[in-house]
């Protein structure tokens, strides 16, 4: 801590001599002594200036007075009225808060400063009481909103505002402040943050007037708007892949679905966003865009979650190429991709638990059909198997023909068919397990038996004419 450099007190000394009867003198007379006694006295103040030397007649603005042997404790007074918070800072600087005007409108007076002891110093007409105002008054700011960046020219109302005004919004102060008249002034706003700012006016003389919430700082850009997602719908687990179209979108924008976070949200431009969409229960869910200046735009029921892909069955399994095959489940989307053993086939109808496509020509024995959702959620369902052959019961007959012989074996479906020798033979049953057929004629020995799925997939075993 800094120790004020005050002036030190004076001190006088005094000597003063005395006459005692000492018998012990050298001469047998009497001794003189000294007696010494110090007398200390306050400096007298001596006022040089002060700084500003005008104000108005209310008081209350801070002035220094400078000069010399200030010290500790000294009191100050303009015109006879006492100063407040005065602070002795050095022996040649006082800080101090001017009084009002103690009598008349305006004019100048002496300032005086009264070190301890009552030792005064006095600067005559030191400051001068130059005006006399009403406190200002304020009723509206023009326009009343405008950017965060600030830099925008307002218009402020009321009275009593007086040159030299200062203008201030939420503690910041404006810039480029004119006072067009005592009910009038223009100036340009500072930065600031989103949301109301008080604006505070204050006039040369101190005094100033509040009006709360009268200015409300807003981003530039509009609020944003969601006008469509595609896909609109996809599964619970969450993790897919979400595009969503619109205006206004800024950097660093956030989506959330059903009040759910989207994760990995990109930006592409001010009309497009790509994220993946949360978990969610089943159910229509409000898409909502927030830019990161807070506002935001909603699409109400803007996605539904949809069970999880899952392949349930496919009917027929196999069939002639052209065939309706009808495959059930759950989760399937509009524009679900669908490969028949490898190869692409475009549905006919697409719903959220059935897709119905045509049996495609060429499509290879024993395959796997594969359903992948526009959410990458992806599944896979045997398809079209070739029949097999376990055994063969009376498969001896005559050359002739004519002969019942039982098939046993596994994916004899509707439409397959049954050759001896080459030979069409004569179906008279059909299951998934087993054929009961008529022998066609024949040469006499062994002949190939093909069951031959629609499909054109096939199984073979022995059948013997005699």
């Amino acid at each position: 801590m800094n120790t004020p450099n005050y002036a030190p007190l004076i001190g006088l000394t005094l000597y003063a001599a005395a006459v005692t009867n000492d018998p012990a003198g050298p001469f047998g007379i009497g001794r003189v002594s000294n007696a010494v006694s110090t007398i200390f006295t306050t400096p007298t103040p001596v006022i040089a200036s002060v700084a500003p030397a005008i104000g108005g007649t209310n008081g209350g603005n801070v002035v220094t007075i400078n000069g010399s042997s200030f010290v500790a404790g000294a009191a100050v007074s303009f015109g006879g009225a006492a100063a407040t918070n005065v602070a002795v800072l050095s022996a040649t600087q006082i800080s101090c808060i001017v009084p009002a005007r103690p009598t008349g409108p305006v004019g100048s007076v002496s300032v005086t400063v009264t070190n301890n002891g009552g030792v005064v110093g006095t600067l005559a007409n030191a400051y001068t009481y130059q005006w006399s105002y009403a406190a200002p008054t304020l009723t509206a700011v023009l326009p009343g909103s405008g950017d965060v960046a600030g830099g925008m020219p307002v218009i402020i109302s009321g009275s009593g505002f007086v040159l030299g005004a200062t203008v201030s919004f939420a503690g910041a102060a404006a810039t480029q402040v004119f006072v067009i008249s005592p009910t009038a002034l223009v100036c340009l706003t500072p930065t600031g943050l989103v949301g109301p700012a008080n604006v505070l006016v204050t006039n040369v003389d101190s005094q100033s007037v509040t009006l709360t919430a009268g200015f409300i700082y807003i981003y530039p850009n509009p609020a944003p708007t969601v006008g469509a997602a595609l896909p609109n719908d996809g599964p619970i687990a969450g993790g897919a892949p979400l595009s969503i179209s619109g205006t206004g979108f800024l950097a660093g924008a956030t989506v959330s679905i059903g009040g759910v976070v989207a994760t990995q949200v990109a930006v592409v431009s001010a009309t497009s966003i790509t994220c993946l969409t949360p978990a969610r229960p089943l159910g229509s869910a409000s898409i909502v865009v927030t830019n990161f200046d807070t506002q935001f735009g909603t699409l109400a029921n803007g996605f539904s979650y949809i069970a999880n892909l899952s392949l349930a069955s496919v009917s027929p399994l196999s069939a002639i190429p052209g065939t309706p095959i009808t495959l059930t489940g759950a989760g399937f989307q509009a524009g679900v991709a669908l490969l028949v053993g490898g190869v692409s086939v475009t549905p006919t109808s697409v719903s959220l638990t059935q897709i119905v496509f045509p049996m495609p020509l060429g499509t290879s024995c024993a395959t796997v059909l594969n359903v992948t959702n526009s959410s990458t959620q992806s599944a896979n369902i045997a398809f079209n198997p070739a029949p097999t052959i376990t055994s063969v019961a009376y498969g001896t007959g005559p050359v002739t023909g004519g002969n019942l012989f039982f098939i046993l074996g596994t994916n004899f479906h509707p439409g397959t068919t049954v050759t001896v020798g080459g030979a069409t033979a004569t179906i008279q049953s059909l299951s998934i397990t087993s054929i009961f057929a008529t022998a066609p004629p024949g040469t006499l020995g062994p002949a190939a038996l093909v069951v031959t799925s629609p499909s054109a997939c096939s199984a073979s075993a022995i059948y013997t004419y005699q």
